[in-house]
């Protein structure tokens, strides 16, 4: 039987932990997904035998790259099981920090409004949306850093650790090449923002008609209101994010394979629309689709679980 408890709020560390939970929870479920969709977005749309093809080989150069799961089978065959998991020690430190600097400048920033400008009257849709770009550039300025990393080792250091990845970068490119992307990552905060906006929204109509009186969000209904709001969210803000990915995922700026030299997100996305077209800037959008929206959807369905249980054991 599912706990009930109290609709007493939690302070905002401990809204903060069960975010961050939630997210390491949901991401080391799907993170196979996320390894694939980061190769998808560096650019590494060759199949694994293309670099060892004759030059007298007749392929069709236009023949379509790989499926998800052609390339996790690839993966297997090529690193085994761990190959799966290339990079997971930092990607789960940078989703679990990323998410427990989110929920708790979020529930603080939004008690505050709440307490000082709202008061006895719903926060609207755009004020949502504006307090969660803060509370989203907050987080992204503290942990652009592990997810550089974690993009070096899915794309370039498979076999370093991610102390080693952290110094090699260091080494090579120097300190401030940490926060690669930081800009499209800082004007990405509008992703995290719609989805959490969205989210609170659509969670608060949904409670208010709801005739239990509960308080809290089962974890199939916050499963599926999560996976709603994400799906808006990325395919709005998917062209910055293959951006981002980029940046981060190149040694100097330079593009993988293809002897191109980025300066900032924006000179990505003209290269990609000059080589590729508009369709371009949706290059892996499928595979961001199926992590984000179900990582997403895991991590607010855990997030309420773990309220859940902790307002349970408060109470008693």
């Amino acid at each position: 039987m599912a706990p009930t408890a109290s609709a007493g709020k939690l302070s905002p560390g401990a809204e903060a932990l069960a975010g961050a939970i939630g997210a390491a929870f949901a991401n080391f479920i799907l993170f196979p997904i996320d390894v694939i969709s980061t190769q998808i977005q560096i650019g590494d749309d060759a199949n694994p035998e293309d670099s060892s093809t004759p030059e007298n080989d007749n392929t069709p150069r236009s023949a379509p790259p790989p499926s998800i799961m052609a390339r996790l089978r690839r993966i297997v065959e090529k690193h085994g099981i761990p190959g799966l998991y290339v990079g997971l020690s930092a990607g789960l430190l940078q989703s679990a920090s990323s998410n427990l600097f989110f929920f708790y400048w979020h529930s603080l920033i939004r008690r505050a409004y709440a307490k000082y400008f709202a008061r006895n009257s719903q926060i609207s849709t755009a004020t949502e949306l504006g307090l969660g770009a803060v509370a989203g550039g907050v987080s992204r300025m503290f942990t652009t850093p592990l997810s550089v990393i974690a993009t070096r080792q899915q794309t370039m250091y498979p076999d370093l650790s991610m102390f080693r990845t952290l110094l090699e970068i260091l080494r090579t490119e120097g300190f401030t090449s940490l926060w690669r992307g930081i800009r499209a990552s800082l004007i990405l905060t509008i992703n995290p923002a719609i989805t959490y906006g969205f989210y609170e929204r659509l969670r608060t109509v949904y409670i208010s008609r709801r005739r239990s009186g509960s308080q809290v969000l089962g974890a199939m209904e916050a499963f599926w209101i999560g996976a709603i709001t994400k799906a808006l969210a990325t395919v709005v803000t998917y062209p910055l994010i293959l951006a981002k990915v980029r940046m981060q995922g190149t040694k100097g700026g330079e593009g993988k394979g293809k002897g191109i030299k980025y300066k900032g997100f924006m000179d990505v996305l003209i290269k990609v629309v000059e080589s590729d077209g508009i369709l371009g800037l949706f290059t892996g959008m499928e595979a961001q689709l199926i992590k984000s929206v179900l990582t997403q959807a895991l991590l607010f369905a855990s997030k309420e679980e773990v309220v859940r249980w902790t307002r349970v054991l408060l109470v008693r």
